[in-house]
C-alpha cells in the first residue's frame, strides 16, 4: 500500500509525465479502485494521458457500470485533450476489429448515429468556435436601439405627413368656442345674499350697458374681477348674473381644460377663448378654478404650464381700457 501512495504522489507531482500517470492508473486497476480512476481522469484535464491511459479508463468505465456511456465519455475526452483524438480513434478501431462480441466493447463503442466520429482527424479537423459572452447582450442592445430609432422615425414621418396634409389644422379649427346659451338668463335676483359683491359688480354692468357715460369722464374698465369663496357659494351664478343683467354673451371654461399632456394645447385654448370673446364683444369670460393655471410662478413648473399662464396674462393685458 505504501508503494501505491508513492505512485500516487508521483502522479500528482508530475502531471505532464505520461509514464507516471500510466503507472498510477495501472495501480488503481490492480487495486480495483475504478471509481477513483474515472474521477481522476475526468477531473484532471491538465494531466497528460496516452492510448494506454485511455485503455485503463475504458476498462474502469466498464467496471463501474458506465459501459453504455463509453462513446460519449471518449468524445468528451477528445474535446478536452485534442492530442488524444487520433489515439482514441485508433483504439476504437482496434477494439472493433478484435470482435469483442455483442456485449463487448465493440458494440458499446459503436457510434450513436451514422457518420459519428470521435473528435476529428487530419482530413476533417474539429472546428472550435469560441463565442464571446457579451455578444448576446450586444445583439440585444442593437435590436432595441434599432427598434427605437425605427419607431421614432416612423412617428416623425407620420406627424409631418399629418401637418402637411392639414388634417391637424382642420381638427383644431373644427372645435369652435361658443358662448353659453340658455332659455333663461340669470339676474341679480337669482343670487341670494352677497349684497356687497352685487353692488360692486353693478358698476361693471352699468359700464357694459352705457360705456359712453364712463369714458367721457375718463373711466376705465377693469382687466377682470376675481371671485373667491368656498365651493357652492354662487361664484358661477354671480358671473352669469352679470352677463344676464348686461345682456352680453357669457363664455365659460374650467381652468383644468387648459392643462393637457401635449405642450402648447393649453396656450392655444386660451387664445381661442379670448378670440371668440373678442368676436362677440362685449362679453363676459368666466374661468372657473383659475388657480389650476394661474398659480404663483415657480421655477419648478413645467414648460407647458408656463406657456399657458403667459398666454393668459397676454390676453388679459391685450384688452384696451374701453373694450368689454
Amino acid at each position: 500500500r505504501e508503494q501505491a501512495y508513492q505512485i500516487e504522489e508521483e502522479a500528482y507531482e508530475s502531471p505532464q509525465n505520461v509514464n507516471a500517470q500510466n503507472a498510477y492508473l495501472r495501480e488503481l486497476v490492480q487495486l480495483g479502485d475504478y471509481d477513483l480512476l474515472v474521477n481522476y481522469v475526468e477531473g484532471n484535464a491538465q494531466v497528460s494521458l496516452n492510448e494506454e491511459s485511455m485503455r485503463y479508463y475504458v476498462d474502469a468505465l466498464t467496471q463501474v457500470g458506465q459501459a453504455n456511456q463509453i462513446p460519449t465519455k471518449l468524445y468528451q475526452q477528445a474535446a478536452v485533450r485534442p492530442h488524444l483524438t487520433e489515439a482514441i480513434e485508433e483504439y476504437k478501431h482496434t477494439v472493433s476489429q478484435s470482435g469483442a462480441g455483442a456485449g463487448g466493447l465493440s458494440g458499446r463503442m459503436r457510434a450513436p448515429q451514422r457518420g459519428w466520429t470521435m473528435g476529428g482527424s487530419q482530413g476533417g479537423p474539429v472546428r472550435v468556435v469560441i463565442e464571446n459572452q457579451t455578444s448576446f447582450l450586444v445583439r440585444s442592445l442593437r435590436v432595441v436601439l434599432g427598434a427605437f430609432l425605427v419607431g421614432t422615425v416612423t412617428l416623425s414621418l407620420i406627424s409631418l405627413a399629418l401637418e402637411s396634409s392639414g388634417l391637424t389644422k382642420m381638427a383644431s379649427e373644427g372645435h369652435q368656442i361658443e358662448p353659453v346659451t340658455g332659455k333663461q338668463k340669470a339676474t341679480f335676483d337669482d343670487v341670494q345674499g352677497c349684497p356687497e359683491a352685487k353692488e360692486e359688480l353693478q358698476e361693471v354692468v352699468d359700464f357694459l350697458r352705457n360705456p359712453d357715460k364712463f369714458t367721457e369722464l375718463g373711466g376705465k374698465l377693469p382687466k377682470g374681477v376675481l371671485l373667491t369663496g368656498p365651493p357652492g357659494t354662487g361664484k358661477t351664478l354671480l358671473a352669469r348674473a352679470v352677463a344676464g343683467e348686461a345682456g352680453v354673451p357669457f363664455f365659460f371654461m374650467s381652468g383644468s381644460e387648459f392643462d393637457e399632456v401635449y405642450v402648447g394645447v393649453g396656450a392655444r385654448r386660451v387664445r381661442d377663448l379670448f378670440a371668440a370673446a373678442r368676436k362677440h364683444a362685449p362679453a363676459i369670460v368666466f374661468i372657473d378654478e383659475i388657480d389650476a393655471v394661474g398659480a404663483k410662478r415657480s421655477s419648478r413648473e413645467q414648460a407647458y404650464a408656463k406657456q399657458t399662464l403667459n398666454q393668459l396674462l397676454v390676453d388679459l393685458d391685450g384688452f384696451s381700457p374701453t373694450e368689454g
